[in-house]
Protein backbone atom coordinates (compact mmCIF):
# COMPACT_ATOMS: atom_id res chain seq x y z
CA UNK A 1 0.00 0.00 0.00
CA UNK A 2 2.90 2.01 0.91
CA UNK A 3 4.16 1.75 -2.50
CA UNK A 4 1.45 2.80 -4.45
CA UNK A 5 0.99 5.81 -2.48
CA UNK A 6 4.56 6.77 -3.23
CA UNK A 7 4.29 6.26 -6.78
CA UNK A 8 1.33 8.07 -6.96
CA UNK A 9 2.53 11.31 -5.06
CA UNK A 10 6.11 10.75 -7.85
CA UNK A 11 3.84 11.25 -10.88
CA UNK A 12 1.37 13.84 -9.32
CA UNK A 13 4.93 15.56 -8.82
CA UNK A 14 5.96 14.73 -12.09
CA UNK A 15 2.92 16.09 -13.68
CA UNK A 16 3.03 19.34 -11.73
CA UNK A 17 6.31 19.73 -13.11
CA UNK A 18 5.50 19.02 -16.09
CA UNK A 19 2.63 21.59 -16.12
CA UNK A 20 4.75 24.44 -14.53
CA UNK A 21 7.57 24.21 -17.73
CA UNK A 22 4.88 24.38 -20.08
CA UNK A 23 3.29 27.01 -18.57
CA UNK A 24 6.66 28.55 -18.88
CA UNK A 25 7.24 27.82 -22.47
CA UNK A 26 4.06 29.34 -23.58
CA UNK A 27 4.39 32.18 -21.71
CA UNK A 28 8.34 32.81 -23.68
CA UNK A 29 6.48 31.33 -27.03
CA UNK A 30 3.28 33.75 -26.61
CA UNK A 31 5.21 37.04 -25.63
CA UNK A 32 4.71 40.34 -27.31
CA UNK A 33 7.65 42.38 -27.61
CA UNK A 34 7.83 46.05 -29.35
CA UNK A 35 10.40 47.01 -32.09
CA UNK A 36 10.88 49.86 -34.24
CA UNK A 37 11.14 48.42 -37.58
CA UNK A 38 15.23 49.40 -39.59
CA UNK A 39 18.30 47.64 -40.85
CA UNK A 40 21.76 47.14 -39.79
CA UNK A 41 24.12 47.75 -36.26
CA UNK A 42 22.97 51.40 -36.28
CA UNK A 43 18.93 51.17 -37.06
CA UNK A 44 18.85 52.90 -40.02
CA UNK A 45 15.51 53.13 -42.26
CA UNK A 46 16.71 55.07 -45.72
CA UNK A 47 13.65 56.70 -47.59
CA UNK A 48 13.82 58.59 -50.85
CA UNK A 49 12.47 62.17 -50.85
CA UNK A 50 12.08 64.19 -53.79
CA UNK A 51 13.65 67.67 -54.06
CA UNK A 52 11.04 70.07 -54.26
CA UNK A 53 9.68 72.83 -52.65
CA UNK A 54 6.67 70.37 -51.52
CA UNK A 55 6.47 68.04 -48.95
CA UNK A 56 6.80 64.46 -49.49
CA UNK A 57 5.60 62.26 -47.15
CA UNK A 58 8.14 59.23 -45.31
CA UNK A 59 6.79 56.33 -42.73
CA UNK A 60 8.15 54.85 -39.75
CA UNK A 61 6.85 51.98 -38.63
CA UNK A 62 6.74 49.23 -35.95
CA UNK A 63 6.17 45.43 -35.04
CA UNK A 64 4.76 43.77 -31.90
CA UNK A 65 6.18 40.46 -31.84
CA UNK A 66 5.09 36.97 -30.28
CA UNK A 67 3.16 33.78 -31.95
CA UNK A 68 0.21 35.39 -31.59
CA UNK A 69 -1.23 38.81 -31.99
CA UNK A 70 -2.27 41.16 -28.93
CA UNK A 71 -6.26 41.41 -28.38
CA UNK A 72 -5.64 45.54 -27.49
CA UNK A 73 -4.65 48.51 -28.88
CA UNK A 74 -0.92 49.46 -28.59
CA UNK A 75 0.21 52.91 -28.28
CA UNK A 76 4.09 53.82 -29.09
CA UNK A 77 5.10 57.15 -28.17
CA UNK A 78 8.39 58.37 -29.57
CA UNK A 79 11.01 61.20 -28.82
CA UNK A 80 13.45 62.81 -30.90
CA UNK A 81 17.25 61.87 -29.50
CA UNK A 82 20.61 62.26 -30.58
CA UNK A 83 22.26 59.59 -28.88
CA UNK A 84 21.94 57.18 -31.64
CA UNK A 85 23.46 59.78 -34.07
CA UNK A 86 26.42 60.51 -32.39
CA UNK A 87 27.05 56.71 -31.68
CA UNK A 88 26.67 56.46 -35.37
CA UNK A 89 29.21 58.85 -36.08
CA UNK A 90 31.52 58.21 -33.46
CA UNK A 91 31.68 54.77 -34.79
CA UNK A 92 31.78 55.26 -38.06
CA UNK A 93 33.89 58.16 -38.21
CA UNK A 94 36.00 58.73 -34.87
CA UNK A 95 37.39 62.09 -34.63
CA UNK A 96 36.56 63.13 -38.19
CA UNK A 97 33.65 65.51 -37.68
CA UNK A 98 34.11 66.35 -41.85
CA UNK A 99 32.17 63.74 -42.17
CA UNK A 100 29.74 63.32 -39.49
CA UNK A 101 26.30 63.35 -40.39
CA UNK A 102 23.97 65.67 -39.52
CA UNK A 103 21.01 65.83 -37.77
CA UNK A 104 18.05 66.76 -40.53
CA UNK A 105 17.80 70.59 -39.80
CA UNK A 106 13.82 71.44 -38.16
CA UNK A 107 12.43 73.83 -40.94
CA UNK A 108 13.54 70.30 -43.15
CA UNK A 109 10.57 68.21 -41.68
CA UNK A 110 6.83 68.13 -39.94
CA UNK A 111 5.55 65.57 -37.50
CA UNK A 112 1.80 66.18 -36.32
CA UNK A 113 1.98 63.24 -34.20
CA UNK A 114 5.15 61.29 -32.72
CA UNK A 115 2.32 58.22 -32.01
CA UNK A 116 2.72 54.69 -33.78
CA UNK A 117 -0.87 53.07 -33.02
CA UNK A 118 -0.78 49.06 -33.63
CA UNK A 119 -4.18 47.86 -33.96
CA UNK A 120 -5.64 45.04 -32.03
CA UNK A 121 -5.29 42.21 -33.72
CA UNK A 122 -2.57 43.92 -36.13
CA UNK A 123 1.05 43.00 -36.20
CA UNK A 124 2.26 46.55 -37.22
CA UNK A 125 2.14 50.12 -37.29
CA UNK A 126 3.51 53.20 -39.19
CA UNK A 127 3.98 56.98 -38.41
CA UNK A 128 3.66 59.67 -40.76
CA UNK A 129 6.25 62.70 -41.14
CA UNK A 130 6.57 64.85 -43.77
CA UNK A 131 9.93 65.85 -45.40
CA UNK A 132 10.81 69.14 -47.53
CA UNK A 133 14.02 68.12 -49.74
CA UNK A 134 14.71 71.60 -51.05
CA UNK A 135 17.98 73.06 -49.71
CA UNK A 136 19.34 69.74 -48.30
CA UNK A 137 22.65 69.35 -49.79
CA UNK A 138 24.35 66.09 -51.53
CA UNK A 139 27.15 66.20 -49.38
CA UNK A 140 26.14 65.61 -46.33
CA UNK A 141 23.93 62.49 -44.69
CA UNK A 142 20.33 63.51 -43.17
CA UNK A 143 19.01 61.17 -40.18
CA UNK A 144 16.40 62.18 -38.17
CA UNK A 145 17.00 60.09 -34.78
CA UNK A 146 14.10 59.02 -32.85
CA UNK A 147 13.92 56.72 -29.83
CA UNK A 148 10.74 55.13 -28.53
CA UNK A 149 9.53 57.25 -25.15
CA UNK A 150 7.07 54.72 -23.62
CA UNK A 151 4.71 51.92 -25.12
CA UNK A 152 1.06 51.34 -23.13
CA UNK A 153 1.50 47.66 -23.47
CA UNK A 154 3.76 44.66 -23.64
CA UNK A 155 8.17 44.95 -23.72
CA UNK A 156 10.34 46.62 -25.35
CA UNK A 157 13.05 45.11 -27.67
CA UNK A 158 16.15 47.41 -26.45
CA UNK A 159 17.84 46.77 -29.25
CA UNK A 160 15.58 47.94 -31.96
CA UNK A 161 14.30 50.78 -29.58
CA UNK A 162 15.49 53.63 -31.50
CA UNK A 163 15.97 54.25 -35.16
CA UNK A 164 17.78 56.61 -37.47
CA UNK A 165 15.30 57.59 -40.62
CA UNK A 166 17.94 58.74 -43.54
CA UNK A 167 16.89 61.24 -46.47
CA UNK A 168 17.99 60.24 -49.57
CA UNK A 169 17.48 63.02 -51.85
CA UNK A 170 17.02 63.30 -55.38
CA UNK A 171 15.65 64.28 -58.62
CA UNK A 172 14.35 63.21 -61.64
CA UNK A 173 18.14 62.90 -62.72
CA UNK A 174 19.97 61.99 -60.35
CA UNK A 175 20.26 60.67 -57.00
CA UNK A 176 22.30 60.62 -53.82
CA UNK A 177 23.63 57.80 -52.76
CA UNK A 178 21.93 55.01 -50.56
CA UNK A 179 25.05 53.22 -49.32
CA UNK A 180 25.60 53.83 -45.57
CA UNK A 181 28.42 56.44 -45.12
CA UNK A 182 28.95 57.50 -48.43
CA UNK A 183 28.90 61.48 -48.88
CA UNK A 184 29.31 63.20 -52.09
CA UNK A 185 27.83 60.37 -53.77
CA UNK A 186 25.40 60.42 -56.79
CA UNK A 187 24.07 58.58 -59.99
CA UNK A 188 27.48 57.28 -61.99
CA UNK A 189 26.71 57.83 -65.83
CA UNK A 190 29.07 56.97 -68.60
CA UNK A 191 31.02 59.67 -70.86
CA UNK A 192 31.99 60.09 -73.80
CA UNK A 193 32.95 62.87 -76.37
CA UNK A 194 35.56 65.29 -77.00
CA UNK A 195 38.21 66.87 -75.05
CA UNK A 196 39.85 69.38 -77.26
CA UNK A 197 39.35 67.59 -80.33
CA UNK A 198 40.59 64.55 -78.70
CA UNK A 199 38.14 60.92 -77.64
CA UNK A 200 37.55 60.57 -74.33
CA UNK A 201 35.55 58.22 -72.64
CA UNK A 202 34.88 57.85 -69.00
CA UNK A 203 32.60 58.03 -66.23
CA UNK A 204 31.01 61.21 -64.05
CA UNK A 205 28.99 61.41 -60.81
CA UNK A 206 25.82 63.62 -61.20
CA UNK A 207 24.59 64.67 -58.03
CA UNK A 208 21.12 66.43 -57.60
CA UNK A 209 20.85 69.61 -55.93
CA UNK A 210 17.56 70.87 -56.33
CA UNK A 211 14.75 69.86 -58.31
CA UNK A 212 15.82 70.63 -61.98
CA UNK A 213 19.66 71.21 -60.97
CA UNK A 214 22.66 68.51 -61.39
CA UNK A 215 26.51 69.28 -60.23
CA UNK A 216 29.17 67.19 -61.72
CA UNK A 217 32.63 67.72 -62.41
CA UNK A 218 33.71 70.10 -65.53
CA UNK A 219 35.56 67.96 -68.19
CA UNK A 220 37.50 65.03 -67.25
CA UNK A 221 38.77 66.45 -64.10
CA UNK A 222 38.83 63.87 -61.47
CA UNK A 223 36.22 63.72 -58.60
CA UNK A 224 37.04 63.70 -55.22
CA UNK A 225 35.28 63.75 -51.63
CA UNK A 226 36.44 67.16 -50.91
CA UNK A 227 34.43 70.23 -50.57
CA UNK A 228 37.72 72.16 -51.95
CA UNK A 229 37.71 70.08 -55.08
CA UNK A 230 33.81 70.29 -55.60
CA UNK A 231 34.16 73.83 -55.39
CA UNK A 232 36.89 74.48 -57.55
CA UNK A 233 35.84 72.34 -60.61
CA UNK A 234 32.19 71.44 -60.45
CA UNK A 235 29.91 72.76 -63.01
CA UNK A 236 25.41 72.76 -62.26
CA UNK A 237 23.34 71.41 -65.90
CA UNK A 238 19.83 73.59 -65.56
CA UNK A 239 17.13 71.19 -67.18
CA UNK A 240 14.91 73.88 -68.47
CA UNK A 241 10.56 72.97 -69.02
CA UNK A 242 11.81 72.40 -72.94
CA UNK A 243 14.60 70.28 -71.80
CA UNK A 244 17.42 72.57 -72.56
CA UNK A 245 20.46 72.72 -70.63
CA UNK A 246 22.03 75.49 -68.58
CA UNK A 247 25.26 75.40 -68.09
CA UNK A 248 26.59 77.22 -65.15
CA UNK A 249 29.89 77.37 -62.61
CA UNK A 250 29.32 75.64 -59.45
CA UNK A 251 31.29 78.08 -57.22
CA UNK A 252 35.10 79.39 -58.69
CA UNK A 253 35.29 77.46 -62.41
CA UNK A 254 34.83 79.43 -65.03
CA UNK A 255 32.57 78.04 -67.92
CA UNK A 256 31.16 78.99 -70.76
CA UNK A 257 28.01 77.20 -72.52
CA UNK A 258 28.82 77.03 -76.39
CA UNK A 259 25.88 76.90 -78.87
CA UNK A 260 25.57 76.12 -82.54
CA UNK A 261 26.92 72.40 -81.93
CA UNK A 262 24.13 69.58 -83.69
CA UNK A 263 25.93 66.63 -82.37
CA UNK A 264 26.07 68.25 -78.92
CA UNK A 265 22.90 70.64 -78.84
CA UNK A 266 23.31 71.52 -75.12
CA UNK A 267 19.69 69.09 -74.57
CA UNK A 268 18.29 66.48 -72.66
CA UNK A 269 16.32 63.87 -73.46
CA UNK A 270 14.51 60.26 -72.41
CA UNK A 271 16.03 57.75 -75.01
CA UNK A 272 14.45 54.07 -75.91
CA UNK A 273 16.68 51.72 -76.85
CA UNK A 274 14.38 49.50 -78.81
CA UNK A 275 17.66 46.74 -79.30
CA UNK A 276 17.27 46.42 -75.38
CA UNK A 277 14.49 47.20 -74.89
CA UNK A 278 15.78 49.65 -71.92
CA UNK A 279 15.59 53.33 -71.42
CA UNK A 280 18.36 56.38 -70.77
CA UNK A 281 18.67 59.76 -69.31
CA UNK A 282 20.73 61.43 -71.89
CA UNK A 283 22.80 64.40 -71.70
CA UNK A 284 24.60 65.88 -74.81
CA UNK A 285 26.55 68.85 -74.05
CA UNK A 286 29.19 71.34 -75.19
CA UNK A 287 31.36 74.03 -73.23
CA UNK A 288 34.30 75.37 -72.48
CA UNK A 289 36.37 75.59 -69.02
CA UNK A 290 39.01 76.56 -67.38
CA UNK A 291 40.50 75.76 -63.42
CA UNK A 292 41.54 78.68 -61.83
CA UNK A 293 45.02 79.96 -64.08
CA UNK A 294 44.85 76.30 -65.86
CA UNK A 295 44.51 76.11 -69.81
CA UNK A 296 41.26 76.85 -71.57
CA UNK A 297 39.36 73.23 -72.11
CA UNK A 298 36.83 72.72 -74.54
CA UNK A 299 34.50 69.34 -73.86
CA UNK A 300 31.65 67.57 -76.08
CA UNK A 301 30.11 65.26 -74.36
CA UNK A 302 27.23 62.71 -73.79
CA UNK A 303 26.32 61.59 -70.46
CA UNK A 304 24.34 58.34 -70.12
CA UNK A 305 22.41 56.74 -67.41
CA UNK A 306 19.94 53.55 -67.76
CA UNK A 307 16.60 54.35 -66.00
CA UNK A 308 16.49 51.48 -63.57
Amino acid sequence: MKKIVSYLLICLSAGLISCDDDAIYKGELYKNIIALISSGDYNVFQEIHELTDNETVGYIAASCGGTISTNEDIIITLEENDEPLQWYNKSNFDADTNRYARHLPSENYTIDNYQILIPAGERTGKMMLKVKGDGLSPDSIYFLPLKIKNVSAHEINEDKQSILYQVVIKNDYASQSTDLGQVWAGSLYSMTGLRNNTPVISSKQLQPISWNRIRLMAGTEPFQADKDIINRGSIVMEVKYDNRVKITPYDNVYVKQIEGDADFPNEYKKEFDPLTNRYFHVFKICYEYRIENGALVQMREELRMEIK
